[in-house]
């Protein structure tokens, strides 16, 4: 039932059934990673399946698991969980460049829909929240500056 070989960049799954199941854990390579400054990306679920309908192929995945960024103010590893549903023609989601024989490599569906999922900023729960120097600060809201021109009002 389980027809799916994964690794080194791939996931190819058997579509010689009407119904193929997916089911398996999948964990992306250092180079993977580093392309998408993601720390670590270890023990990706995948499920769903793939069925046949005429000469279509109908695609349902649930991809979820938990990646390592690094944080945007210490560099310090922080973990971000993320779940993804992915349905559709596997033509359309390939967009159309996609040669259909015995199996179909649904790698780059997975990939997409993870790198989608990286969100811009994170922030470990100790990270400060003022930073500052000598004779710096970061400055995260408009300061108010006093008029210059009241100062030409007074002189009048």
């Amino acid at each position: 039932m389980y027809n799916v070989n994964a690794g080194g960049g791939n996931i190819k799954v058997d579509i010689n059934n009407d119904l193929t199941n997916i089911d398996l854990t999948y964990s992306f390579t250092e180079e993977e990673c580093v392309k998408a400054n993601i720390l670590k990306l270890d023990d990706i679920k995948v499920k769903g399946y793939i069925e046949k309908s005429g000469t279509d192929y109908y695609l349902s995945l649930n991809i979820s698991g938990e990646m390592t960024l690094s944080c945007s103010i210490t560099l310090k590893p922080v973990k971000h969980k993320f779940e993804s549903l992915v349905e559709g023609n596997v033509k359309e989601l390939y967009e159309n460049n996609i040669n259909i024989e015995n199996s179909i490599d649904i790698f780059p569906i997975v990939w997409e829909n993870v790198l989608v999922e990286i969100p811009m900023k994170v922030t470990a729960s100790d990270a400060p929240k003022e930073i500052s120097g000598e004779g710096w600060k970061l400055v995260t809201k408009v300061e108010e500056k006093e008029n210059e021109f009241s100062k030409l009002k007074d002189l009048l």
